[in-house]
């Protein structure tokens, strides 16, 4: 799992379009989704998971792009759910595939 996670850092790293902007009629979702977001990594920044994998998931319901999905599964892998996390990465995977 450790070298998941450090290929999908890799990933993470590469410029992307995660954070396009946004139509005007999506503004408030995406703006929420960007508070629960940074909520979820203050969270996590102090060891918090259990509380930032909500965040994150929220989120990701609301704008899902492929830096929530990291997130969320290094959060998954943090609070012992390794199925799901081991899906988000894959997922991710083949989003950044699709989009590269």
């Amino acid at each position: 799992m450790k070298y998941a996670v450090g290929a999908l850092l890799v990933l993470a790293l590469v410029p992307s379009r995660a954070h396009a902007q946004a139509p005007a009629s999506e503004g408030s979702s995406s703006a929420l989704a960007e508070q629960l977001f940074n909520q979820g990594r203050d969270l996590s920044k102090v060891n918090n998971w259990a509380d930032a994998c909500p965040k994150f998931e929220a989120s990701l319901r609301y704008d899902p792009v492929l830096g929530t999905r990291l997130n969320l599964a290094t959060c998954y892998e943090h609070v012992g759910k390794l199925a799901s996390a081991w899906g988000l990465y894959r997922e991710s995977i083949e989003a950044r595939e699709e989009s590269g």
